[in-house]
Formats: structure tokens, sequence, C-alpha cells
């Protein structure tokens, strides 16, 4: 609750604005697994990188070159 609550203030019509409500526009929201489906990421670059630095740190390749390393995140 607020203290000025109830107490009438002039303004001038320049600051009146219209109160009439504005059309809601129609959205349509695909289904949620369609929503998942597309923002999925795979972290394939961030596998390579990790590989490169292992490599580069272990100074030979341990692993098979195409094989991509351990991912950073699930």
């Amino acid at each position: 609750m607020n203290a000025l609550d109830g107490v009438p203030f002039k303004v001038s019509k320049g600051f009146v604005m219209d109160t009439e409500p504005h059309p809601v526009p129609e959205l349509s929201v695909p289904d949620c697994r369609e929503l998942l489906l597309g923002t999925m990421y795979d972290f394939s670059l961030e596998k390579k990188a990790l590989f490169w630095v292992e490599a580069a740190i272990r100074g030979s390749c341990s692993h098979q070159c195409n094989d991509l390393g351990i991912a950073s995140a699930p």
C-alpha cells in the first residue's frame, strides 16, 4: 500500500494515454519435444579442442586421431 493511494493529481492532457486495449497477437508454440530437439547442442567443437590440447600436452597421439576425446559438459 502506498501513502499516496487515492490522492487525486492534476496531470496535463499531453501525459494522458489512450486506455483502449490493443489486439492480442496470435502465437503458436511448437511441441516441447520439437523445441528441445531443435536446441540440443552436441559439443563437437569442444570435444575436438580437448583432444587437440591433450595431444599437444602428451606430445603424441595416444588415441586414434579421429577419436573426439571426452565431452566437456553433459
